[in-house]
């Protein structure tokens, strides 16, 4: 089904994962955190000092 669609009818459900997907990347950032990919294998990344 064409996502065009979906988005016309039923709007809520993709602001809800845009939001709920934004919240957890700038959780993660906050907490010092680069977010992985994991299509390409990279897990999250723990940033502990500026130099890192």
């Amino acid at each position: 089904m064409n996502h065009n669609i979906l988005r016309i009818f039923y709007p809520e459900i993709f602001s809800n994962l845009k939001k709920s997907s934004l919240k957890d990347n700038l959780d993660k950032l906050k907490n010092n955190i680069l977010k992985g990919d994991k299509r390409r294998n990279l897990d999250d990344l723990k940033i502990i000092n500026e130099s890192d």
